[in-house]
């Protein structure tokens, strides 16, 4: 899936989503550095937002931190794996207290917030004793085959071998693209 920018330049999605971008990256970053819808959408617009220039490429320095939307990042991804899990215990069907797993770690960063890396699970199935994603692995990958299928679980492991380091306002996007997702459930 591809589109046009009005720039001519042509856009493909970001990593990770199916929804194809209004703008090419260049036209966003202009957007963001002059303070236009996108900077107010995402709370830059009375923000001290710094232009520095690179041999390569031009890139946002704010006031919000990797740590930081990394935080908020998380936070929206574990509620909207829970949601799309229905809010309930993937294995058993428990309603609380619930966990949102990652099945590839989190430190695979081309997988982190992509929500087909995550699964619903209670507080016993996610770190339990007696099977759980943490403490039995082998067998929560054969029930994750069973449940998902061999095919979901190469893709996957496919996704995250690949590497990915995504800028501020990247992630400030990709923090967007969850919280429109979470809006569609409610």
């Amino acid at each position: 899936m591809q589109g046009k920018c009005a720039c001519g330049r042509t856009i493909y999605p970001k990593r990770n989503s199916t929804i194809l971008p209004k703008q090419c990256p260049s036209c966003m970053l202009k957007n963001l550095v002059s303070g236009g819808a996108d900077a107010v959408k995402l709370g830059l617009k009375n923000k001290k937002v710094v232009k520095r220039k690179t041999k390569v490429k031009k890139s946002l320095k704010t006031s919000i931190t990797h740590k930081q939307i990394d935080k908020k990042l998380d936070v929206a991804w574990s509620k909207l794996v829970k949601l799309e899990g229905g809010n309930e215990c993937e294995y058993c069907g428990k309603t609380k207290p619930l966990n949102s797993h990652h099945i590839f770690s989190r430190i695979k960063h081309s997988v982190r917030w992509d929500t087909i890396n995550g699964i619903c699970l209670c507080v016993g199935h996610h770190i339990g004793s007696t099977f759980s994603a943490h403490k039995t692995g082998v067998e929560f990958t054969l029930w994750l085959i069973e449940k998902r299928g061999q095919d979901f679980v190469d893709k996957l492991r496919f996704k995250a071998t690949g590497t990915s380091k995504l800028h501020i306002f990247e992630k400030q996007i990709l923090l967007q693209e969850l919280n429109d997702r979470i809006k569609a459930f409610e």
